[in-house]
C-alpha cells in the first residue's frame, strides 16, 4: 500500500494535468454542434 501511495504522490502533478486536459473538452452533450468535442474526448481517453 505504501508503494501505491508513493507512486500517486510522485505522479500527482501529471495525473492532475491529464484530468484537467480532459475536463476542458466539452464532451458531454446531446447537441450535434459538440460532436467533434465528444469524439476528441473519446480519443484522449483511448490514447491513455
Amino acid at each position: 500500500m505504501n508503494n501505491i501511495k508513493a507512486y500517486i504522490e510522485q505522479h500527482k502533478d501529471r495525473f492532475l494535468d491529464e484530468l484537467l486536459h480532459l475536463l476542458r473538452v466539452p464532451s458531454i452533450s446531446a447537441d450535434p454542434e459538440y460532436k467533434q468535442d465528444v469524439l476528441k474526448a473519446s480519443e484522449i481517453i483511448k490514447a491513455d
